[in-house]
């Protein structure tokens, strides 16, 4: 995926929480994907704590870049991947794909 100008990519790792902790971490992405799903996001898959969104910029924020996220919790490890540009919605398959070959090479 080729970048330019403004264009970003963020690619983020982190240990998991465990226990009670875990779980109300959970449920606060539940919450985010519901809230952004109710401000535009769409949610193009959602399976066990693993989400793929992307936001394509309403009528009203037509400067506004064009945003792409998917995020997972597996093997411990919360992992998430996001990019946005300027002017086009970014394919969703070359994400899940980063972020399947991430959870295979965890130990």
């Amino acid at each position: 995926m080729p970048l330019a100008g403004q264009d970003m990519v963020t690619i983020s790792a982190v240990r998991a929480l465990q226990g009670a902790q875990r779980e109300a971490a959970l449920a606060e992405l539940d919450n985010a994907a519901n809230d952004m799903k109710s401000q535009g996001w769409i949610e193009n898959v959602r399976t066990s704590r693993r989400a793929l969104l992307h936001h394509d910029a309403a009528d009203a924020e037509k400067n506004a870049p064009v945003m792409t996220g998917c995020f997972v919790e597996a093997k411990g490890v919360a992992l998430s991947v996001g990019a946005t540009n300027k002017t086009k919605k970014l394919a969703m398959q070359p994400f899940k794909d980063l972020l399947d070959k991430a959870i295979a090479r965890l130990p």
